[in-house]
């Protein structure tokens, strides 16, 4: 999601509105309703944006406990690689009998 399309989530500005509007005195029902309407849109909009964020349901400590498992994984493999590399660039010569 480009950054630019955050602000389509971002219920402050409605807010700031809304309570400007309510210190003034200058608000009726109405204007609450659609108020609230706008924002209630909002913090849909920026929970239905999370919610498609790739492992959004899981906490902090299990995605660094997957990070680390993979980057475990990962050293692993590449240390299988250096070994093979190694072998390819100074192959172990076997005696014939």
């Amino acid at each position: 999601m480009p950054l630019e399309d955050l602000k389509d989530f971002d219920p402050v500005p409605e807010i700031a509105s809304f309570l400007q509007m309510n210190e003034s005195g200058r608000i009726d029902a109405k204007q609450v309703h659609n108020a609230a309407g706008v924002i209630r849109s909002k913090i849909t909009k920026a929970i239905a944006a999370i919610e498609l964020i790739p492992r959004s349901e899981q906490s902090i400590s299990d995605q660094i406990r997957e990070i680390s498992h993979l980057e475990s994984t990962l050293n692993k493999k590449l240390d299988i690689i250096q070994r093979l590399e190694n072998i390819q660039t100074n192959p172990v010569k076997l005696e014939s009998s």
